[in-house]
């Protein structure tokens, strides 16, 4: 691989983690309180 490959790849995996990370916490904050408020 040549080093601009290299780095386009690292940044677009560095997004990538990211962005799921992100969901993923706002996912778990979110769901438990959704369900709390929608459950009777």
């Amino acid at each position: 691989m040549n080093p601009d490959l290299k780095d386009f790849v690292e940044k677009y995996l560095a997004v990538v983690l990211g962005t799921y990370m992100s969901v993923y916490v706002v996912a778990f904050i979110t769901l438990p309180y959704l369900l709390s408020h929608n459950a009777w």
